[in-house]
């Protein structure tokens, strides 16, 4: 016979109509770990009950209530804030209200939103941004060339955003293989701009500023 609070989990889950995979998805839990939970029949830990509540959109106490309050705050699941699958206007709210999760979560939920809508790495001007990378040793030509050439497809004015940026990037194939390549390649050059510590987003040469440490960073999260 399950715990109480296997029980509760499975119940929510019915609710909303979920598997455990879904559980999973919903709360960045390993689909092992939920499933070797119910297998085992043990009780999850504060921090991976606060990952499941957080997967349903609930705080703990509303877990361990009968029913939802309908006057309690909003909360959203960990998968919709990665996907930035929520109104913009409501995510304020939702990092208010993050103080009912554990303090570990909250810092994942915010860090891992932030590198995806902000990206990682220090600010810099596009001069000061193409000086790093020239004088960067451990880099070969072809690499900066193409470090480069995607920091001023998104620094101008006619694209000026990544998504933008990216698209220009990809138009060239021809296939739809091609064109999934190409995005790759794209993805993979921020990758390795976040690695040598540049935003590809760079500071309007209007500012005269030719550095802003980045803000997840700053923060440490």
């Amino acid at each position: 016979m399950e715990n109480e609070i296997l029980v509760r989990v499975r119940e929510l889950c019915n609710k909303r109509g979920w598997t455990t995979y879904r559980l999973a998805l919903e709360s960045g839990i390993g689909q092992t770990t939920l499933s070797n939970l119910f297998k085992r029949n043990n009780i999850p830990t504060i921090p991976t009950l606060e990952r499941i509540c957080a997967g349903f959109g609930i705080s703990l106490s509303q877990f361990f209530a009968d029913d939802r309050d309908a006057n309690s705050p909003k909360l959203y699941s960990y998968r919709q804030i990665i996907k930035k699958d929520i109104p913009d206007t409501e995510l304020c709210n939702f990092l208010m209200t993050s103080q009912l999760l554990s303090d570990e979560l909250s810092k994942k939920v915010i860090s891992d939103y932030s590198k995806k809508v902000i990206k990682s790495g220090n600010y810099y001007s596009l001069k000061e941004a193409i000086k790093l990378i020239e004088n960067n040793k451990t880099l070969y030509a072809a690499t900066k060339a193409k470090l480069i050439n995607v920091l001023m497809l998104i620094d101008s004015k006619e694209l000026y955003t990544i998504h933008k940026a990216r698209e220009h990037f990809v138009s060239p194939g021809e296939s739809l293989a091609e064109k999934e390549m190409l995005r790759y390649d794209f993805n993979r050059t921020l990758r390795k701009l976040a690695d040598l510590g540049i935003n590809p987003v760079t500071i309007p040469e209007r500012w005269r500023i030719p550095f802003i440490p980045g803000l997840v960073s700053v923060y440490d999260l």
